[in-house]
C-alpha cells in the first residue's frame, strides 16, 4: 500500500533568540521556509503551515515568492490562536487539523523551521521507512541522537490532541518507545538548528 506523507511547518514561535523572524531568515539566499517547503514538496501529498506569530506577513511572503508555481498549491495556512502557549500549541493544532484529513495507514512529517540544512536523502530514507513500517512513530538518528523531522500516524495525532495544553511532545512519544522506530542516518543536521543569531552565521557559513 502507498501510504501518503503530509507536511507540517511548525513556524508560529516568536523568534524571541535571533534578531530575524526565523522564518524569513536566509539559508544559501533563500527563506528557511521555503527551502524546506520545496524539499517537502517531493514527498508529502499536502504541506500545512501552522502560523502565529506574524502570521499575515509569513503568509503574504511565501505566496508571493512561490507565485504561479505548483508548489503553492500543495501549502495550506493553519493559525495557531493559543501560539503564545509555546510549541506544543502548535502542534496541536496540526495535529486536530490533520486528523480530518490522514488515514490510519498515512504518515504526517512534522518539521521544525529552523531546519533548512537536512539533506534530501534525510526525507527519502524517512519515507522508505514509512513505507514498510507499521509502526506510530519513526524518528531520525545520527550517531544514536534522535533528531527532527519526525513521523507519526493517526494514533499518535490523537493522542496529541486530547493532551492538556501543558503537555510536551517529548512526553507522548517516550512513552511510545515499544512503537518508535529510529532510522540511523548520515546527516549531522537532524540534531542541529538555528535558533540565535551565531547559529544561523554559522549555518551559512558551513553551507
Amino acid at each position: 500500500m502507498n501510504k501518503k506523507i503530509y507536511g507540517i511547518i511548525l513556524a508560529a514561535g516568536y523568534s524571541s533568540r535571533m534578531s530575524e523572524f526565523k522564518p524569513l531568515a536566509k539559508y544559501k539566499d533563500e527563506y528557511f521556509i521555503v527551502t524546506i517547503l520545496k524539499k517537502l514538496s517531493f514527498f508529502c501529498e499536502k504541506i500545512f503551515i501552522i502560523t502565529g506569530f506574524n502570521a499575515e506577513l509569513l503568509e503574504n511572503e511565501i505566496k508571493n515568492t512561490l507565485k504561479e508555481t505548483d508548489l503553492l498549491k500543495k501549502i495550506s495556512f493553519v493559525f495557531n490562536p493559543n501560539f503564545s502557549k509555546g510549541m506544543f500549541s502548535s502542534v496541536q493544532t496540526a495535529a486536530k487539523e490533520l486528523l480530518n484529513i490522514a488515514n490510519h495507514y498515512d504518515y504526517v512529517l512534522l518539521h521544525l523551521v529552523d531546519q533548512p540544512q537536512i539533506s534530501l536523502t534525510v526525507y527519502e530514507l524517512l519515507v522508505k521507512s514509512s513505507q514498510q513500517s507499521e509502526n506510530t512513530v519513526i524518528i531520525p538518528s545520527f550517531q544514536h541522537k534522535s533528531g527532527h523531522p519526525i513521523l507519526l500516524k493517526k494514533p499518535i495525532l490523537q493522542k496529541i490532541s486530547n493532551s492538556e495544553t501543558n503537555e510536551t511532545l517529548r512526553n507522548i512519544l517516550e512513552k511510545e518507545k515499544k512503537n518508535t522506530l529510529h532510522v540511523n542516518v548520515a546527516d549531522s543536521a537532524i540534531i542541529k538548528d538555528a535558533n540565535t543569531d551565531n547559529e544561523l552565521k554559522n549555518l551559512n557559513n558551513q553551507s
